[in-house]
């Protein structure tokens, strides 16, 4: 069993909290340092003047959105890969990418997503980039709705404003070019790449078909994606958490092939032949000897699939002699 180091963690953990600390007391100290004397008193009357209820619905608000969020990145990560951050980890990454993303300038903390679930959890870098742009197509056809339900407000109330109609206008375009570049873009430029690095030589060649070979995982991966849709991700993810849930324990397992081994023993036909070599094998061999008479019985009775069941149980299992002494249950 593997032993959790406690003070291995608790050392981690506040190192990090006293790096943080550190660096908001420089960023803090740096910046009001710039400023005006009377900014700092102004902070702190807006701060104490702040509604609580209000705070309170910001914070649910957030937390809301990061969970949404950490399911989303959930889903879309469902369709490529076979080992998936269980929620809590995606959790984690997702408040820590937001917390990036409002700190470093040109949303270049979007990459600390890629880095924490591709370095700490060996999530494949193609399937990490794909559900970030996909995640990012999703966010600007949300920001577009939004943008159209302020239209519709407008034509009802005030009048519509020409910037409004012009952002809407943008933000789609962006949309469409994006889906453009991601899915029939993106193979046509790994065929491009990969036809000339056909053409370079030396490192140079194997530089560009290293990128080539790249861009067409992301390809292969974006095309998966795709083609996986948001409600058949929604539906894989309902069936596999049914599947855990109805999951049989190992113990239960054993137990119930125990039992139909037992059942089986009882329900074979026993000729003279076969009751004298039961009498004289091994407890395992005895075993093993009914459940090759079932399946023998099996294959000559029942249909095409019985029959395929029946051999292949006889393949697993094999002739007493070979497996004398085994128990199969173990």
């Amino acid at each position: 069993m593997h032993h959790f180091d406690w003070q291995r963690y608790t050392a981690h953990t506040l190192l990090a909290l006293g790096v943080s600390g550190l660096l908001l007391a420089l960023l803090a100290r740096f910046s009001l340092a710039a400023a005006d004397t009377s900014l700092l008193p102004r902070m702190v009357a807006i701060l104490t003047a702040i509604s609580a209820t209000s705070l309170l619905l910001y914070l649910a608000a957030i937390g809301a959105r990061t969970v949404f969020q950490a399911l989303r990145y959930r889903l879309i990560l469902g369709a490529t890969e076979d080992s998936v951050p269980g929620f809590f980890h995606l959790l984690l990454v997702t408040a820590s990418r937001n917390m990036f993303v409002d700190m470093l300038p040109a949303r270049l903390g979007e990459l600390s997503y890629v880095a924490m679930l591709n370095r700490g959890y060996r999530v494949g870098l193609p399937a990490c980039l794909s559900s970030l742009v996909i995640s990012f197509a999703f966010d600007l056809a949300a920001l577009g709705l939004i943008i159209a339900a302020i239209v519709v407000h407008q034509l009802f109330s005030l009048g519509v404003e020409p910037w409004v109609i012009g952002t809407l206008l943008m933000v789609g375009l962006v949309f469409a070019f994006l889906l453009v570049l991601l899915f029939p873009g993106l193979r046509w430029a790994t065929r491009l790449i990969e036809t000339l690095a056909s053409r370079l030589p030396g490192v140079a060649g194997r530089l560009t078909a290293r990128l080539g070979a790249f861009g067409a995982k992301l390809a292969g991966v974006l095309e998966e994606t795709r083609a996986a849709g948001i409600l058949g991700r929604i539906r894989a993810f309902a069936r596999r958490r049914t599947a855990s849930r109805e999951r049989v324990a190992p113990r239960e397992l054993v137990d119930e092939a125990v039992a139909r081994f037992r059942g089986v023993l009882a329900q074979a036909p026993m000729t003279r032949g076969n009751a004298e070599s039961m009498r004289t094998s091994q407890p395992g061999e005895r075993m093993n000897f009914a459940i090759v008479l079932r399946s023998e019985r099996l294959s000559r009775n029942s249909s095409t699939g019985s029959t395929m069941r029946g051999s292949g149980l006889h393949q697993r299992i094999g002739s007493p002699a070979e497996n004398q002494g085994k128990m199969p249950w173990r």
